[in-house]
């Protein structure tokens, strides 16, 4: 066989492979491929392991020839691989003798999204009419639960009880926030999230929709505002001069507030 028959064959072997690989439910990793001298081919994996070549055994050991894989492939629905990378597709893979198709990439992303505690490191891009969502089904959520933004890392000032509204101290710690006149203690920053003492870590949800049964005879669409009782909401405006007038939310059903602390405050006068 000429060497232009040789590179001709390797061209066709590499296209066939790389269509291979481009089936929607077939095998989603990197390779490498290349022609030696006597017109075999060798498919590596993503370092130094192969799973295969055609015509003969290769020189880094195993058995398959090229003929096998494909085979296998087809009988499989994806390449048998006996080396692949964790970085590439999770702990979840470690030590499994089979390449993940796209739905099981799309699976473990989904798991991985659901789990709490997960931090994502790096930029969270939305596309076109993507969204984070708040659910905002009447009652869609259990009593004395919340979705949005919150905040953790800074400790309570003092014995803080679930759904305080809070505000930050000089000290950076929360305390129970007042639209009293004269208390100092406005305007507020967020909403407790847990009950906790002094000294102790606080979640503050800055944006987002709660439920609590104890809200029951909210008037849906009216204005929430941050209370003269210490840490309590109000639908009534405070009304004494020199109180804190700060709307913190809207009631979107008799128990449920869609919460926003913009910190947008004025004072009675």
């Amino acid at each position: 066989m000429s060497k232009v028959h040789k590179v001709l064959l390797s061209g066709i072997v590499l296209c066939f492979v790389v269509l291979l690989m481009g089936q929607s439910t077939g095998p989603y990793f990197s390779i490498r491929v290349r022609p030696v001298t006597d017109g075999n081919l060798i498919v590596f994996d993503g370092t130094s392991g192969f799973f295969g070549r055609d015509g003969g055994a290769p020189a880094g050991g195993g058995t398959n020839t090229l003929q096998e894989v494909l085979t296998k492939s087809s009988d499989a629905g994806g390449l048998v691989v006996t080396n692949l990378l964790p970085e590439a597709y999770g702990s979840a893979w470690d030590g499994k003798q089979e390449t993940p198709t796209k739905d099981a990439v799309y699976d473990e992303m989904e798991t991985r999204v659901d789990s709490a505690g997960d931090t994502i490191t790096g930029a969270l891009l939305l596309d076109d009419d993507a969204s984070l969502q708040m659910d905002a089904t009447a009652d869609g959520m259990a009593d004395d639960k919340y979705n949005g933004i919150t905040m953790t890392g800074k400790n309570a000032g003092e014995a803080i009880t679930l759904w305080d509204c809070v505000f930050m101290q000089a000290d950076g710690k929360f305390d129970q926030a007042d639209a009293t006149t004269g208390s100092g203690e406005f305007p507020a920053w967020g909403i407790a999230c847990n009950a906790t003492g002094d000294g102790t870590n606080l979640v503050v949800l800055t944006s987002g929709v709660v439920r609590n049964e104890g809200w029951t005879g909210l008037t849906i669409a009216g204005a929430v505002y941050l209370s003269e009782t210490t840490g309590g909401i109000t639908q009534t405006a405070p009304s004494t001069s020199g109180d804190c007038i700060q709307v913190v939310g809207f009631a979107i059903s008799d128990s449920e507030i869609l919460f926003n602390f913009n910190n947008v405050w004025s004072e009675v006068e």
